[in-house]
């Protein structure tokens, strides 16, 4: 299918703003661009032959990320800082946009800058964490029934309800259940 842009990428409809004020008018972009706001361009819905468009770019979107990936290399490093353009319903990350000197700056969750290595050790050193988080758990699961069967053996008396006795009452503390 052959990829025509809708109207409001053409730059004649609104000066040179076009694009930006194209988008606002859309309601695609909320905020301040060039003084513009979403109010000065009232949203309208979507013609039927852009939201086709929009269909269109939505459903191959994912083919050309998978055409991009193969092209690059896994510890590329992306130049600059990243942001966020939001839409309608999705979010997307767009390269670097500069406007009136000031960068605007969004930390996405995936970034590439941390080579395939790095990551690997990154990953090796979580796991052994957890490793040691749970191993750590589990002794104090033991210590605490130790605790308690030591405290059931010195014990005499049955004022402590927290250990099952079977049997005889007596210092020796016979029949201690298990779980």
């Amino acid at each position: 299918k052959e990829l025509r842009l809708p109207a409001f990428y053409e730059a004649d409809n609104y000066g040179d703003t076009g694009l930006s004020n194209g988008l606002v008018e859309f309601g695609m972009i909320h905020g301040d661009i060039k003084g513009t706001s979403p109010t000065d361009h009232p949203a309208r819905p979507l013609e039927p032959h852009e939201e086709a468009e929009l269909d269109w770019l939505e459903d191959n979107a994912s083919r050309f990320a998978e055409i991009f990936e193969e092209q690059v290399p896994e510890d590329w490093v992306v130049e600059g800082p990243t942001v966020e353009a939001q839409y309608v319903e999705k979010c997307v990350a767009a390269p670097q946009i500069v406007y009136e000197e000031r960068f605007v700056e969004v930390p996405t969750l995936e970034t590439r800058e941390v080579n395939s290595e790095e990551l690997s050790e990154m990953v090796e050193e979580l796991s052994k964490l957890r490793r040691e988080v749970k191993q750590l758990r589990w002794e104090a699961v033991k210590m605490k029934y130790e605790a308690k069967v030591q405290k059931e053996r010195g014990g005499g008396g049955g004022s402590d309800g927290c250990v099952v006795r079977v049997g005889s009452h007596g210092s020796h503390g016979g029949g201690v259940v298990r779980s």
